[in-house]
């Protein structure tokens, strides 16, 4: 019989969560994704970074919302990892994240150093999507993606996609 060489998949699922999402299970996702990654430190810790305020976003806006199942996954895809996350949220809280990522792409680095102090100071209303989203993108370097799927008056379904370069932070 002959051999055929192995062929490296495109890409692969590092970690998912699917339902559901408590405080709980984001700290035992975040130790088996440390446990499970083989990268270099400076990689290893912006994806934990980035996966913990992409967790606690879905958090925030899950709670107290339909069914439908929260999905937080990260995509190893050879030079990068895609970090993404969906969840359904009320409608003003999915504008507001789609506006403060749009917000964002817009801005230098610079400029989204200047938009996180700034945010710092601020009094934060509970259920309010900001830092994280702007962490996300400063520390990437590359857009955030963000869709909404109006699923009824009440609700809408929020999905965020965030791309980590490896070459960009080792």
């Amino acid at each position: 019989m002959k051999a055929t060489p192995a062929i490296a998949p495109a890409s692969r699922v590092v970690l998912e969560i699917r339902g559901p999402v408590t405080q709980a299970e984001i700290a035992a996702a975040t130790t088996r994704l440390m446990n499970s990654l083989v990268a270099p430190r400076p990689v290893t810790h912006l994806l934990k970074t980035i996966f913990v305020e992409m967790a606690q976003n879905v958090l925030k806006h899950s709670q107290n919302t339909s069914a439908i199942p929260a999905i937080i996954s990260i995509t190893d895809t050879v030079d990068s990892f895609t970090i993404h996350s969906r969840n359904a949220a009320s409608p003003a809280a999915a504008r507001q994240v789609a506006e403060i990522v749009s917000d964002t792409d817009r801005l230098s680095r610079t400029g989204l150093v200047r938009i996180r102090r700034a945010e710092l100071h601020k009094p934060r209303q509970p259920g309010c999507a900001g830092i994280g989203l702007i962490e996300i993108r400063r520390k990437t370097g590359s857009p955030v993606a963000c869709t909404i799927s109006p699923l009824s008056a009440d609700e809408s379904i929020v999905e965020i996609t965030a791309i980590l370069r490896k070459h960009d932070c080792s």
